[in-house]
């Protein structure tokens, strides 16, 4: 009893000690990381490579095929205002596929460096680049459905041309 500090003699401002739980088996280094998350995470590594390759070149032939289109418009026709919101919904997907194809390579760096160094702080590093993909695969799929339903309304109320 003599161990405890006097009323008068306790830190008013200092935080209450509060008990750890565990959540997860501890090793010696920190909380243990099981061979199926190792297995999962080596399977997932190359299809995310792969599909950040084909990201990649799908952008860089975007680009190619945007900047040849903009020329042959610019020359050989007058742009309008479609024509230049045309442009911009263009510009926005190439940026779009770009972005997308750059987290893809970064996760699956996160997913090398965990599989090398087998951490709970590089699964988490990892895990936190996933979240921001799938943020940015959400945010997209939803822009493509304003933009189909935006094109959808549009279409309905233009009065069809007749000759």
């Amino acid at each position: 009893m003599d161990d405890l500090p006097a009323p008068a003699d306790a830190n008013p401002y200092a935080a209450p000690e509060v008990e750890e739980t565990i959540l997860a088996p501890v090793a010696d280094d920190g909380p243990l990381i099981t061979p199926q998350t190792v297995l999962l995470m080596r399977q997932t590594a190359p299809w995310v490579f792969f599909l950040s390759v084909v990201g990649f070149l799908f952008t860089g032939l975007f680009g190619v095929g945007m900047l040849m289109n903009f020329l042959l418009g610019a020359l050989v026709f007058r742009f309008n205002l479609g024509d230049m919101i045309g442009m911009a919904i263009t510009v926005t997907v190439f940026l779009a596929a770009g972005a997308v194809s750059t987290l893809l390579l970064r996760y699956g760096l996160r997913v090398l460096r965990f599989l090398s160094r087998r951490t709970a702080a590089e699964l988490c590093a990892a895990l936190q680049v996933q979240r921001t993909l799938s943020w940015v695969a959400a945010l997209g799929y939803l822009l493509v459905l304003g933009l189909l339903t935006t094109l959808i309304v549009v279409q309905a109320r233009t009065p069809p041309i007749i000759d």
